[in-house]
């Protein structure tokens, strides 16, 4: 094997785990502040919405937890490179519920998820997301 035919190939390797590090990373986010929205209705927790390119519009159904996470999975396994990810909730009562108005979920679901990020990366980095 040639020299540059092994960089070639272990620049190949570095960049599929940093991608695959990403994609574990996000998985956990997204699951994380899924399952840290309080329920009700349902309306809330089932309004996450995942994207690639630009962020989904508009509200959707009560839909179940399960579906909300399965969007996420396959939004996350249809990503390439470094395509933007969008994570969006657009119920009107999200950011009030963000914001603490919920007293199930005072610090929020999304920036309390968010705070934990450097953790959540190094479990992946680690294999632990997957």
């Amino acid at each position: 094997m040639s020299f540059s035919t092994s960089v070639a190939a272990r620049t190949k390797a570095q960049l599929d785990a940093v991608i695959r590090i990403r994609k574990a990373a996000i998985l956990d986010l997204c699951g994380s502040t899924i399952a840290a929205t309080p329920v009700l209705t349902g309306l809330l927790q089932g309004n996450w919405q995942s994207s690639l390119g630009s962020p989904r519009e508009g509200e959707l159904n009560i839909r179940p937890m399960n579906m909300a996470i399965a969007e996420s999975v396959g939004t996350v396994s249809g990503m390439k490179g470094d395509e933007v990810f969008y994570f969006r909730n657009n119920c009107p009562h999200a950011w009030p519920c963000e914001m603490g108005w919920s007293k199930k979920a005072p610090a929020g679901m999304l920036r309390r998820n968010v705070a934990r990020v450097n953790q959540i990366i190094k479990r992946a980095c680690k294999g632990g997301a997957l």
